[in-house]
């Protein structure tokens, strides 16, 4: 149940030698994807990395292929926030094919990085704000009553100083 879509079409430079999408493209469509489905809610990435406060890097990547996407594809690409953490949240990017087949599903979990300090930090209010727009109702829990400054999960804590 996607909360935005978006059409894309595969092109030859989205495709390997053996004719189907190449993996590691696949997975930086997915994440264009989910960057412009925040712009799409407010999310205004280049302000925020101008800001120098805050790093949002990816920690942890999940694809699933389903059938082969081919040169030519026409598909929609579904995009929502699945998780909403303390200090990380997880984009889902679903590929459905013109027929309705779910060909691809891509998840990545993104982590709050405090610039100065390097450590986890927990969402800004703002960052969740925009987030919660594109969360499925009744997904979301409610914002941290307090604002810890130690990393909410293993795999903000395995990142270490950025």
């Amino acid at each position: 149940m996607p909360l935005v879509t978006q059409p894309y079409r595969f092109l030859l430079d989205d495709i390997d030698a053996a004719g189907v999408v190449f993996g590691p493209r696949l997975i930086a469509i997915a994440h264009r994807a989910a960057e412009e489905a925040l712009a799409e809610v407010g999310l205004d990435f280049a302000a925020v990395l101008k800001e120098g406060r805050i790093a949002l890097p990816i920690v942890k990547i999940d694809a699933e292929f389903r059938a082969p996407i081919h040169h030519g594809d026409q598909v929609n690409l579904g995009i929502c926030c699945t998780r909403i953490g303390g200090g990380s949240f997880t984009m889902t990017v679903t590929v459905i094919s013109a027929t309705g087949q779910l060909m691809a599903r891509i998840s990545q979990i993104q982590a709050a990085i405090d610039l100065a300090t390097g450590n986890g930090m927990t969402l800004p209010l703002s960052l969740r704000n925009h987030l919660v727009e594109l969360t499925l109702e009744g997904t979301v829990p409610p914002p941290p009553s307090s604002a810890p400054t130690a990393p909410p999960s293993q795999e903000i804590a395995a990142w270490g100083r950025v």
